[in-house]
Order: C-alpha cells, then sequence, then structure tokens
C-alpha cells in the first residue's frame, strides 16, 4: 500500500507539473520570438533593403514604424488618444522634413524600388513586433535580463543565417575598422537596446513611441560635432 500510494503520488505530481511546464515552454517561445524579432528581423531586413532601394525611401519607411507601434498597442490593451495621433502625425511630418522626404520640389519618392522598400517596411514591422509584444516581456524580466536573453537569441538566430544565406563574409582588416564593429556592438546595440526596454519599463508605451522623432535631431547635432556636416540650404 505504501508503494502504490507512492506512486499515485508521484503520477498525481507529474500530472500537475505538466501544464506548468507547458506553459513555461510556451512563454519561452513566445520570448525568443519577440526578441529575434527585433534583434535580427529587424536588422537584417533593412540591411537587405538598403542595398536596393534609395536613403531617401528607406527614411520614409522607417518612419511608418511609430504609427505601427502607436496601432499594434491597441492589442497589448494600450489606448489610442487623440493628442497621440496628433504627437505621432506631428513628429512624422517634422521627421520627413529633416531627411528631406518632403522638399520645396515636392514629395521625393522613387516608385522604382518596390523590393528594398518592401524589405524595409518588414522591418520597420519588425520593430513595432519587438516593441509592442516585448512590454509584458519586460515587465516580467525586466530591462536586463529581456536585453540579454534578446541578445543571446539574435546571435544564434544570426550564426544560422550567416551558415544557410551564400554571403561572403568580408572581415574587418585594420585596428580601427574592428574599433567600429566594437563601438556598433557596445553602443548603438547593447546599450541602446538596454536603454530602449529599461525606459519601456518605466514610462508609457505611447510618450516612448513618439520619442523615436528625436533620432534625427540627435543625428543631426552628432552629425555637426564629429563630422562637421551641415545641413543644406
Amino acid at each position: 500500500p505504501a508503494i502504490r500510494a507512492t506512486r499515485l503520488d508521484l503520477t498525481s505530481s507529474l500530472k500537475e507539473s505538466q501544464p506548468e511546464s507547458a506553459d513555461a515552454g510556451h512563454r519561452w517561445f513566445g520570448l525568443r520570438n519577440v526578441l529575434v524579432a527585433g534583434q535580427v528581423g529587424m536588422s537584417l531586413f533593412l540591411f537587405l533593403g538598403q542595398r536596393s532601394t534609395t536613403a531617401i525611401n528607406a527614411s520614409l519607411v522607417l518612419q511608418v514604424a511609430p504609427i505601427l507601434i502607436l496601432l499594434s498597442g491597441v492589442l497589448i490593451g494600450e489606448t489610442i488618444r487623440i493628442r497621440q495621433c496628433v504627437g505621432i502625425g506631428v513628429g512624422l511630418l517634422g521627421c520627413l522634413l529633416v531627411v528631406e522626404v518632403i522638399t520645396r520640389d515636392g514629395f521625393a519618392f522613387d516608385a522604382g524600388h518596390l523590393h528594398g522598400d518592401a524589405c524595409v517596411l518588414l522591418s520597420a514591422a519588425c520593430w513595432a513586433v519587438y516593441t509592442v509584444w516585448g512590454k509584458p516581456v519586460v515587465a516580467r524580466l525586466g530591462g536586463l535580463t529581456a536585453t540579454t536573453w534578446a541578445m543571446c537569441f539574435g546571435a544564434i538566430e544570426l550564426l544560422v543565417l550567416r551558415l544557410i544565406l551564400p554571403w561572403q563574409a568580408i572581415w574587418p582588416a585594420t585596428p580601427s575598422a574592428w574599433g567600429v564593429v566594437l563601438y556598433v556592438a557596445v553602443f548603438p546595440t547593447a546599450i541602446a537596446f538596454f536603454a530602449w526596454y529599461e525606459a519601456m519599463r518605466r514610462i508609457e508605451l505611447a510618450l516612448l513611441n513618439a520619442m523615436q522623432y528625436l533620432t534625427p535631431v540627435f543625428t543631426i547635432a552628432l552629425a555637426s560635432l564629429l563630422l562637421h556636416e551641415r545641413l543644406a540650404a
């Protein structure tokens, strides 16, 4: 009887643990998909698109990302307010003026690069997925942990893609080139992704979303300071 009771207890414990294990596996699978969308999908589609479209077209299409984030936020319970729509619209208009998509001569968009434009649009969609569906992940894990897992999953996926895709690897040939690689890996990648997720944990998604339009402002400031570039008249 004691042995039979032990078997029953063990069987009951296994049955009870199976839903928890399945739920945990489902959460990890969803986490992996969300993080890979941001780490791999966004960068891969952006670089592919930039190979076959113009810089102006890419700049225009990328400005769709905040709009996609605003609309997708409804799916996780975010509320869209009139002032948010106005803010996104004003920010989009100002950004398009800065990147010279809207000029004195009209609307500068070349319709002859649809393949590249479609890739850039997929990049913007991946960023929206990473941001919107990453919000619950950040709430559960925290910004640092979520970013760490994103980097790990992203590195594995990129390695697999590198082995599959028939592209020639071009390694940095000089110490300065390796320095650029190190800078890109640390600051615009690791620190930037961590700051984005940590900010998402602390402020509303709508406010964080609108702040993406500050990117051209900082770009102009840094280009003026470091590269001595000026806006064309």
